[in-house]
């Protein structure tokens, strides 16, 4: 199998720039009769082990899918669902009733996620302001689907999240991601809806999952029209 200089880069945990050095000092067997550096995946690892030097297979797949899957928060808040009168009286209640009421893999336990929910909003809450929280864990999650999860939780009644303005929070949206990129991503996405005024006022009174879905995709096409416009 042929890969790319990129990919071998970083199979061996090192800078594309190191790697043409050691090409060009002879140091690595290197293919270039395609006119682009490539090199044999069973020769270079054998290569790498000889000189004990890490060598990870995996690891230049897994970033090939984190650029290759589109992070969309619409397609992620309908995998994670929307949820009408969450009940809680506190933050750890109410996760606890948010984590029941999900829909997980199997290599996904329930405790471990709501002991990860917890540990985060004991660095610092996750309230936004606005009567909003997006608790989520501090790490990536394996188990979560490529593009990521979004449950949204309307709150039977207002709890005190410690929020950044004071104000009592009245919608969760529980965000899991694969990896970080995909978090930053459905964070973008997400905090582009709640710095919206229209956003917001929806969010007071919202009484199904398809009235909030059509919400966030009529901001989605806001999003796309304003990347244009800053492209062009």
């Amino acid at each position: 199998m042929r890969i790319s200089l990129e990919r071998a880069a970083t199979m061996l945990g090192t800078s594309q720039q190191m790697l043409r050095r050691w090409v060009e000092q002879g140091a690595i067997p290197c293919d270039d009769t395609s006119g682009e550096c490539e090199f044999d995946l069973e020769t270079l690892e054998l290569w790498a082990k000889k000189r004990r030097l890490p060598f990870d297979r995996e690891v230049a797949l897994r970033a090939s899918q984190e650029r290759e899957v589109a992070v969309d928060l619409h397609g992620a808040m309908q995998l994670g669902g929307v949820h009408f009168d969450l009940e809680g009286g506190d933050i750890p209640a109410l996760l606890l009733s948010a984590v029941q009421r999900i829909e997980l893999s199997h290599s996904l336990k329930k405790t471990d996620l709501l002991e990860q929910l917890l540990a985060r909003e004991e660095m610092a809450s996750t309230g936004i302001g606005n009567g909003v929280a997006i608790p989520h864990p501090r790490h990536p999650i394996e188990g979560v689907p490529r593009g990521g999860m979004v449950a949204t939780f309307f709150l039977k009644q207002e709890v005190d999240f410690n929020a950044v303005d004071g104000l009592p929070v009245s919608v969760l949206f529980l965000m899991l991601s694969p990896h970080t990129k995909c978090h930053l991503q459905l964070l973008s996405q997400l905090s582009f809806c709640l710095h919206d005024a229209a956003f917001l006022e929806h969010l007071k009174t919202c009484t199904s999952k398809e009235e909030l879905l059509n919400c966030v995709k009529t901001m989605k096409k806001k999003l796309t029209r304003k990347e244009q416009l800053s492209g062009s």
